[in-house]
């Protein structure tokens, strides 16, 4: 039996949090809490035309090791007047790996792998034009394989069964 694979249009979030290099830290970390998200696609305007394009993506991660500079001290709302003082743009990773939406799940694993990031912006072309549609992160990949293999979730071994070798292999009596 042929099992046709998920496409990456079928697990992706399409309500799209975004901040601009220009946003300050608080902000990118405000926005990142209200939605839940742990990274936020880092989007320009083209000018005149209303649409956007991805310069780089901002993770929680990035927020977290700019909050731990060692130039940052202070209670936690110190911390985060501090962060409004610096830009999106001063700590993003500006390398944006995308992936279209006719991608397989596989092919958006596969990259975040090989990339060692957590998210990936969706991209569409359209007249020739790249454009944001959404975004696709290990949650949603584990989500899907959750989904598809509800069985083998409801595996709990105990560690002590567990083989010596480090597999999921019961050991030998």
């Amino acid at each position: 039996m042929n099992v046709d694979p998920k496409l990456v249009r079928d697990i992706m979030t399409t309500t799209l949090i975004t901040v601009s290099p220009e946003d300050d830290l608080g902000e990118a970390m405000a926005r990142m809490a209200d939605a839940g998200s742990h990274h936020l696609p880092v989007v320009r305007e083209r000018t005149g035309r209303g649409e956007v394009e991805v310069v780089g993506m901002i993770s929680d991660r990035d927020l977290r090791l700019a909050s731990n500079s060692p130039y940052l001290w202070g209670t936690s709302a110190e911390i985060v007047d501090a962060l409004r003082g610096l830009r999106v743009a001063d700590v993003m990773s500006g390398e944006v790996v995308s992936i279209f939406p006719s991608a397989t799940v596989g092919e958006a694993a596969r990259l975040l792998l090989t990339r060692r990031i957590g998210a990936l912006p969706v991209i569409e072309q359209e007249l020739g034009r790249p454009f944001l549609v959404g975004i696709v992160t290990q949650s949603d990949i584990l989500q899907h394989v959750v989904d598809v293999e509800p069985d083998t979730m409801d595996l709990a071994l105990d560690p002590d069964e567990a083989a010596s070798d480090g597999s999921m292999e019961p050991a030998g009596d």
